[in-house]
């Protein structure tokens, strides 16, 4: 009776494990909660969160246009492992025809398995194209100041460039700043100690294109 009852247990014991086994090759390595295109100045904002994450590597942004052939344009880290939820962000600044386009992600796992997420589209209009860009490229440097809260910004080689628009994002890829200088002033300020500790996202635009997306930290 002794042996018979060990033999049930270490059966019950396999049948136990087993269904965990299943049950965890169901469980998808990514949980995507949200993916979505936003309309910027001259580019696109993409956004998407996920609940957890296993063993990812990253995501590869693939962009189409009205051919519906998916391209892939960059590429975004993931964050491993997690059991958080967790937010990305990413600006598309190279489109310079107008049209509909449409975004879809290619989630990588550390193995190389993928998977594509559902696809968003949205239409851009583009007022000037990038062939009246400006011969000599504009540099942009950032500073942060931790210690007054404060983002210097320097910006060379501006010829006739004179409108920028300023915009700052959080983690969820809200935008918490937005501010438009009509200004030849090579270096512009912008305090920050409103903002609550965390990371953020600076977007610069002129009036042709976007020049450039930092990210950047605030300490209280």
């Amino acid at each position: 009776m002794k042996k018979f009852s060990i033999g049930i247990l270490f059966l019950n014991l396999f049948i136990v494990n087993l269904f965990l086994a299943q049950k965890g090759n169901d469980i998808l390595p990514v949980e995507l909660i949200y993916f979505e295109a936003h309309r910027l100045s001259n580019g696109v904002l993409l956004r998407w969160g996920t609940a957890t994450e296993v063993n990812n590597f990253g995501f590869e942004v693939q962009r189409a246009d009205s051919t519906k052939h998916f391209l892939g344009i960059d590429f975004v880290p993931g964050s491993g492992t997690s059991n958080s939820p967790k937010h990305y962000f990413y600006i598309d600044s190279t489109i310079t025809e107008s049209g509909r386009y449409y975004y879809r992600l290619k989630q990588i796992d550390i193995d190389g398995h993928y998977r594509f997420s559902d696809t968003v589209q949205i239409f851009v209009s583009i007022t000037q194209v990038e062939q009246n860009k400006t011969k000599e490229k504009i540099e942009v440097n950032i500073f942060n100041n931790l210690s007054s809260k404060e983002l210097q910004i320097e910006i060379s080689n501006l010829n006739d460039i004179s409108n920028f628009e300023i915009n700052l994002f959080n983690l969820l890829g809200q935008k918490v700043f937005e501010k438009k200088f009509d200004t030849n002033n090579s270096i512009l300020k912008i305090n920050y100690n409103y903002l609550s500790s965390g990371i953020y996202f600076l977007a610069i635009h002129s009036r042709q294109r976007l020049l450039i997306t930092r990210k950047f930290i605030v300490i209280h």
